[in-house]
């Protein structure tokens, strides 16, 4: 016979008979200890068990093999507060396994009592020490004063106007080698010129970005507000992360300039390029 016994909320078990008897011949279980097993109807202490509980009073309080209707209630009046739901037989198990539960970090079971709650956490003692150094890593983790939108949009303003100088010159320059070579009216001639103009603006940007990110881990408009691009851990970043991010600004741009938006509304205040390389922009201070 299976026997289950409570110590405090936690329920134990199952035990055998001889186990039970054991238990209790030790101590570990009193008369005031609520047992309980599939011939009882309800949980009671062992004290009643042991005062009137004999062979015949077993056999008596057995259900009928043959009736599933009487097995059915007999299991389902378990405890009435744990069997609400007398459709559902999964219950019934659930309710004879509560005393175990699983850890939520190596998810193997164990009785209650070995386990340590951390918040909706619980933690078996082999998890333990690398589970609470875990969090203590976390807490120690320094928080990085986020940038907000509004500063990340007025130092891209500033990057902006310098790259357009960049392009007018490069503008110029074309024009000027135009008419110093009277290809001015040559379309075919205008039309290469313009479109190696443009590359080379585009090529400007790449360079000024990812130099300035690389060496000093901000374009000047970033500096200018005092911000600054890291890593994920705060770090700064290399010349390939560089790279990397300054073309991934092309993802952002399309459509629509959404990549861009997105660090308004994301709580850690990244846009899509961000998320793409796993880097950051901090300012001095936290500002929105």
């Amino acid at each position: 016979m299976n026997w289950y016994y409570k110590i405090g909320e936690a329920k134990v078990g199952p035990v055998n008979d001889k186990q039970i008897l054991e238990l209790a011949e030790t101590g570990k279980i009193t008369r005031e200890t609520m047992v309980w097993n599939e011939h009882f109807i309800k949980w009671q202490t062992y004290g009643e068990t042991s005062d009137k509980t004999d062979e015949t009073t077993l056999n008596s309080q057995s259900p009928e093999e043959d009736d599933p209707q009487a097995t059915w209630e007999t299991y389902s009046l378990l405890d009435p507060a744990e069997t609400e739901n007398r459709d559902d037989p999964a219950d019934i198990e659930a309710a004879a396994l509560r005393s175990e539960s699983h850890c939520s970090r190596c998810f193997r079971k164990f009785a209650n009592e070995e386990l340590v709650r951390y918040g909706a956490d619980k933690i078996c003692p082999a998890c333990e020490t690398l589970f609470s150094n875990e969090l203590k890593k976390n807490d120690s983790a320094p928080r990085l004063p986020l940038a907000g939108f509004c500063l990340r949009f007025v130092a891209k303003l500033i990057d902006g106007v310098i790259i357009g100088i960049i392009g007018m010159l490069l503008y110029a320059t074309a024009v000027f080698l135009l008419l110093w070579t009277d290809a001015i009216f040559m379309t075919s001639a205008r039309m290469l010129i313009f479109i190696l103009v443009y590359i080379s603006w585009i090529l400007s940007y790449v360079a000024y970005a990812a130099f300035f990110v690389g060496q000093y881990g901000a374009t000047p408009g970033k500096l200018a507000l005092g911000l600054k691009v890291v890593d994920v851990d705060g770090c700064k970043v290399g010349y390939v992360k560089a790279l990397g991010r300054c073309l991934a600004e092309i993802v952002s741009a399309i459509p629509f300039a959404f990549g861009y938006i997105m660090a308004a509304f994301d709580t850690e205040k990244r846009t899509l390029h961000d998320r793409i390389c796993g880097t950051r922009v901090i300012a001095k201070s936290a500002r929105v």
